[in-house]
């Protein structure tokens, strides 16, 4: 089956602005820096196509999760399947992967169907997503599975979940570059589980968890506050002090720098999309965000995997 290339990017533009003060100048400069450095810039994994869907007319239905970006930008996973399922001798992957030196690899699991989210390490070597099983998909509870592609194991994390039942109500997965963590986070709850023994890293109150590229850093909202959790030292510290913070986007991949929404001024009409330098806490804004959008769905990609 041949898989078509990534299209319809939505990319944020034009972040330098002349009339924005001196350090959220700076911001964006370094930025911008590390950006071409890197080869990297802001895309809404939305926007990205997910598919293999056939190349000749079809009245199949087809349904798909979200794109997963790895922490260093180089790497996207998504998961799409014809529905109902097909027979068993029609076999399809259970994530899709694409990275910038190797291109698109099918995963499969064997007896597994992905469903919800997914997230990645860095260059996809570790995969944690929702799956259930083949014959059962209608009836039966959602698992939680972390695929280790560099040796071929795949780890059961379901009974590890205990700060909330998995399923359809996790609405976020995130994975550490080294892919020894994974968060899950609900509306209300989020829990950091170890890879591969599934122990419990951290848990809290809060929406939105974000790994960052180096594992040893997680980021999330709670009560319309921006915290980041250091798993060096145990502290939780908070960013942003005084706005309102509505939703965590991607890490940078050099991990100084994450993407948010947020209420930035007191009589602001819309919330704004802005970009946090986690070393000195000052943040530049990049856009405003509609209404329902929180910001929690932009992140760093290789411009290589935008112009297949």
């Amino acid at each position: 089956m041949q898989l078509p290339s990534l299209f319809t990017v939505v990319v944020i533009g034009g972040l330098v602005s002349s009339a924005i003060p001196g350090f959220a100048e700076g911001i964006l400069q370094s930025v911008k820096a590390m950006e071409r450095d890197l080869g990297m810039t802001i895309t809404q994994p939305g926007a990205l196509y997910r598919g293999s869907r056939p190349t000749q007319p079809s009245s199949d239905i087809y349904v798909g999760g979200p794109v997963a970006i790895s922490p260093d930008g180089n790497a996207v996973a998504w998961w799409l399947r014809r529905f109902p399922y097909p027979s068993t001798s029609e076999r399809s992957p259970f994530v899709t992967i694409e990275r910038v030196n190797e291109g698109r690899q099918p995963v499969f699991v064997e007896g597994k169907v992905a469903v919800g989210e997914l997230g990645i390490s860095a260059g996809a070597a570790v995969i944690v997503a929702f799956a259930l099983p083949l014959n059962l998909v209608s009836t039966s509870k959602w698992e939680l599975l972390a695929i280790d592609r560099r040796s071929g194991a795949v780890h059961d994390l379901t009974q590890m979940v205990t700060a909330f039942e998995v399923g359809n109500n996790v609405e976020d997965v995130s994975v550490s570059g080294p892919g020894n963590l994974a968060a899950l986070g609900t509306r209300e709850q989020i829990q950091v589980l170890q890879i591969p023994g599934g122990e419990t890293a951290y848990a809290s109150p809060g929406r939105f968890p974000r790994l960052s590229p180096d594992g040893k850093r997680l980021a999330f909202v709670n009560k319309d506050k921006l915290w980041v959790h250091s798993f060096v030292d145990g502290t939780t510290k908070q960013l942003m002090k005084g706005k309102r913070v509505k939703g965590v986007g991607g890490w940078s991949p050099d991990g100084r720098f994450l993407l948010a929404g947020a209420w930035t001024t007191l009589l602001a009409l819309t919330k704004r999309q802005i970009i946090v330098d986690t070393v000195t806490g000052e943040h530049a804004s990049i856009g405003k965000l509609g209404e329902g959008d929180y910001g929690s769905h932009f992140a760093w990609v290789s411009v290589k995997l935008l112009t297949r």
